[in-house]
């Protein structure tokens, strides 16, 4: 009853603020006009220490920034600000450390009034702020001082780790955010040691971060609205974004958290009311985009059950009763709110949405700095990332497309591959790609879905595996801290992890096989099943539709996919691609003989599974009828049940996976490809034809391959024809070696890797020479 009524009475509250809110933003037109950047020292700081009843930490603290300021040189000034210790903090630093400066007050002032009462002993140009738990590492001075050599640089973090080694690492720097549903949520993002240089952050921790004096002075240093902790340093730092200076992380500056040392003394209770207030008045204060405005407000009921029904930790009263009380805390400081948002509203250079986007990636970042001579023309070598939802490899499925294209951009590029693992034997793969590239990011397939999809907006596959949290905060993390010029997202699975994080970067998606043609292609039977299919192929529709307009450019391996994304999306810019074979590595076979016929395929692939069905059941016994000796080899991993039971025909060899198929290509006289479902290109058709063999498909298996019926390859729609062209061929040696003498030279003059990449490339440049950032909107999800 309590939850109900704080609902009901958060209605006209929310109402009455939005209205607030808005005739604020009316009252004054921002001035939108960046402060002048002024030079400054960085050889040395003024290092201040907040302290309250923590001797035992300062004993851990100073004697490592004792090492650290030896270690690193220069005039610093080291500052202890005691906020009232009743322990033994003032002798022991009087005792062990002379060379300390105390500045002591009477009272606990918490953690914004003691800080800004104490800014004023700051004299350097850069004032580092220390909680007293921390244990800095000897060389955290260097880059964290560094990274004002950046005239528009705010503040610079350090890298967080915790005391205990094996917790998880709930605080590291890398900090992020976003606003889902009016409802503001702040995280830590973790990410690997491989990371360096300045990434840009959300914001700058206050107990772990260097500022500039001058320009945090400027801002009235802390807001005093957050009195007495939690959200001060968040929102300082996002008013230093939106006035168009940058708040950045330093992993090589590295320090040791014990965590909540100090908070853990106070009440539970008391600390999540006061962080679920500044929640609030930091969205009021800070958030101005009219979207925000909106939904931080008139959302608020909805919210105020949410975050009451998710916090756990008690009884559904307490808390309610926490949520009521911290919301009536936020109502003695409105006025102070509003004034605070109306005069920094004149400053403001970005928008909420900006802030966001920039925060959250290094690459827009580095686009967005000024003075890039990069954006007309691409430089000689490309940092490239590449995200592919299998581990590419050859013999298992088509991933030796992007495989191939690998190698071949690797040549002259400079490229990190993120993968998804999911199978047992994808380690050596993985360890094979290494030699290869930069480096390989390897993530292990969870099957734990992390979107809440009521309306059935995402495909049920994809939202099942695809969403799981754990895969995308990975890629979160990677986008955050990764330097790249353009980034590469292979197949759908991919892009649906990735969905809403691509937004204004340098992005190419390439549709293997586009959701739109397979779904309404599926063979079923009996109302109830044709009806499911319809209703699939309008998601597939509407899913690819809100997906592929996030990325720059998108990629097609057949015309017949780009007309028919072109359809539904006519200004999606789109180039078609067709997948390269490496030739240089592929020696023709022999003229073939015999009546053996080949089927290559993956098994995991549905539209494979009712192919060699249908051929099976459907065209096998024609072709018998006329060449009874005629035999029929299906090579591939992971067949299901109903593919192994074919091996009961004697005349039917179910060989699994097959290391090296040209062997395979040498005993057989024909390769088959007798699709009925599905989009994109058959890759295999193409391995066929450079192996120099025959090949006999569907319309559907031979599309995007510019073949010739009766040249380089036959196609055929249904049974009776297909199983018609099959005989004519097995009966025609002659025949079938002309065709595979037409096929190879097909694929060498339209389909080699080195046009592929060279393509590729060209797609690449066209980002570049128009660079394909958009005016940074902020991602979805970021």
């Amino acid at each position: 009853m309590l939850l109900v009524c704080a609902g009901v009475l958060a209605a006209p509250f929310g109402l009455l603020l939005f209205a607030a809110l808005c005739a604020t933003d009316l009252l004054v037109a921002p001035v939108r006009r960046r402060t002048e950047a002024r030079s400054r020292n960085t050889d040395s700081a003024s290092i201040l220490i907040l302290n309250w009843n923590g001797s035992a930490f300062l004993g851990q603290l100073l004697p490592s920034l004792r090492r650290a300021i030896a270690k690193h040189g220069g005039n610093h000034r080291v500052v202890v600000v005691d906020n009232g210790s009743t322990d033994d903090s003032l002798a022991v630093l009087r005792r062990d450390f002379p060379e300390v400066e105390v500045l002591a007050f009477p009272d606990n002032r918490g953690f914004v009034r003691g800080y800004n009462d104490a800014f004023h002993s700051a004299t350097h140009d850069i004032v580092v702020l220390l909680n007293n738990d921390m244990v800095v590492d000897e060389g955290f001075l260097a880059p964290l001082l560094g990274g004002f050599d950046d005239p528009d640089t705010f503040a610079v973090s350090s890298q967080v780790f915790l005391a205990d080694p094996k917790a998880r690492r709930v605080e590291t720097g890398l900090t992020a955010g976003r606003v889902g549903a009016g409802l503001l949520k702040l995280r830590h993002d973790d990410f690997g040691p491989h990371v360096t240089g300045l990434i840009p952050v959300l914001w700058a921790g206050g107990g772990s971060s260097a500022f500039d004096r001058r320009r945090l002075l400027e801002l009235g240093g802390f807001d005093r609205l957050y009195d007495p902790f939690y959200f001060e340093d968040t929102g300082l730092s996002f008013e230093a974004w939106k006035r168009g200076w940058n708040v950045l992380l330093a992993p090589e500056s590295k320090v040791t958290h014990h965590h909540q040392g100090s908070s853990s003394r106070l009440h539970r209770g008391y600390v999540a009311r006061i962080k679920r207030r500044n929640q609030h008045l930091f969205s009021w204060r800070h958030l101005t985009d009219a979207g925000h405005t909106a939904s931080t407000t008139l959302l608020l009921p909805l919210n105020l059950v949410r975050l009451a029904l998710q916090n756990r930790g008690a009884a559904l009263g307490t808390r309610a009763l926490l949520e009521i009380r911290a919301m009536g805390a936020v109502v003695p400081r409105l006025p102070a709110l509003l004034a605070a948002r109306l005069r920094n509203a004149r400053h403001a250079v970005r928008r909420d949405a900006e802030v966001f986007a920039l925060a959250h990636s290094r690459h827009r970042y580095e686009r967005c700095r000024p003075a890039r001579s990069d954006l007309a023309a691409s430089p000689p070598r490309l940092d490239l990332l590449m995200c592919i939802a299998r581990v590419p490899r050859h013999g298992i499925d088509g991933s030796w497309g992007p495989l191939e294209q690998i190698r071949q951009l690797a040549q002259r590029h400079r490229i990190t591959v993120f993968t998804l693992v999911d199978r047992p034997d994808d380690a050596p793969h993985i360890e094979a790609l290494r030699h290869i590239v930069h480096r390989v990011e390897a993530h292990a397939i969870e099957r734990e879905p992390g979107e809440l999809d009521l309306h059935h907006r995402i495909p049920v596959r994809l939202r099942q595996i695809y969403t799981a949290p754990a895969l995308r905060q990975k890629l979160r993390a990677l986008l955050h801290t990764e330097r790249f010029d353009v980034l590469q997202v292979d197949y759908v699975e991919m892009a649906a992890a990735l969905d809403g994080m691509v937004a204004g970067l340098r992005s190419v998606h390439v549709v293997h096989e586009p959701l739109l043609l397979a779904e309404p292609r599926r063979r079923v039977h009996g109302l109830v099943p044709v009806a499911l299919r319809w209703l699939r192929s309008c998601q597939a529709v509407n899913y690819e539709c809100r997906l592929y307009p996030q990325f720059a450019h998108i990629v097609t391996l057949t015309q017949a996919d780009a007309d028919a994304l072109h359809r539904f999306m006519p200004r999606l810019p789109i180039t078609v691609n067709p997948t390269g074979v490496n030739l240089r590595g592929l020696t023709p076979c022999e003229p073939s003989s015999g009546t053996t016929l080949l089927s290559v395929c993956s098994f995991r692939h549905a539209p494979n599974v009712d192919a060699v069905l249908w051929f099976v059941q459907h065209v096998l016994p024609l072709v018998r009828a006329q060449v009874p000796e005629v035999r029929l080899r299906l090579a591939g991993a992971d067949a299901p049940h109903s593919v192994q039971a074919l091996a009961r025909d004697p005349a039917i060899e179910l060989l699994g996976f097959v290391q090296d198929l040209r062997v395979e290509y040498a005993a057989c006289a024909l390769a088959l490809a007798p699709l009925r479902e599905g989009g994109g290109l058959r890759v295999k058709v193409l391995e066929a034809l450079a192996h120099r063999r025959t090949v006999v498909a569907t319309p559907v298996g031979i599309a995007g391959i510019a073949v010739r019926d009766g040249v380089e390859a036959r196609v055929a729609a249904d049974a009776e024809a297909f199983a018609g062209a099959v005989v004519a061929l097995l009966r025609d040696p002659g025949k079938r070696r002309e065709m595979e003498r037409a096929g190879r030279a097909l694929v060498e003059r339209e389909y080699s890797i080195e046009r592929m990449a060279t393509r590729s490339e060209e797609v690449f440049d066209e980002l570049l020479a128009r660079d394909a950032i958009r005016q940074p909107d902020g991602p979805n999800d970021s």
